[in-house]
């Protein structure tokens, strides 16, 4: 899934990809952004957070 996230932010001048990793279950980041499962994506326009979790973000980033 990486992989196609890079491409499709490297065919987008407005996108960009940035990938955390968590150390395990329970991680303050993970508790921060609610994160419970992995892979995990949100999607932010500016600081607006648009859309939670793999279905939401990749059917959003499908209708850009």
């Amino acid at each position: 899934m990486q992989a196609q996230l890079e491409t499709f932010a490297n065919t987008r001048s407005d996108l960009r990809i940035r990938k955390i990793e968590l150390p395990r279950r329970g991680s303050e980041a993970g508790d921060q952004f609610q994160i419970r499962s992995i892979p995990h994506l949100v999607l932010f326009r500016g600081t607006d957070r648009v859309a939670d979790g793999t279905p939401a973000v990749t059917a959003a980033l499908n209708s850009l």
